[in-house]
């Protein structure tokens, strides 16, 4: 099964690779509203959104697991 990114998750992507909203906006193709809805924890992006963030921001396996561990020791 292919990771799903959460907002958290995304945020901390788009913040990384210096991307904004309208950015992630048009490679999931969807409005800008609907990425800081999944920002703010509303819903979650499904796979293939998901592996599309990935591929275009250039985010593999192990930087993704990097990033859930980083969220996880910010909440401690």
């Amino acid at each position: 099964m292919k990771p799903r990114l959460n907002g958290e998750e995304l945020r901390l992507i788009r913040t990384l690779r210096n991307a904004r909203v309208v950015d992630v906006a048009n490679v999931i193709d969807r409005a800008s509203s609907a990425v800081c809805y999944v920002e703010a924890g509303n819903r979650d992006l499904d796979e293939i959104q998901s592996q599309a963030v990935m591929n275009a921001f250039n985010v593999d396996e192990d930087l993704l697991q990097m990033i859930r561990r980083t969220i996880k020791l910010s909440k401690i």
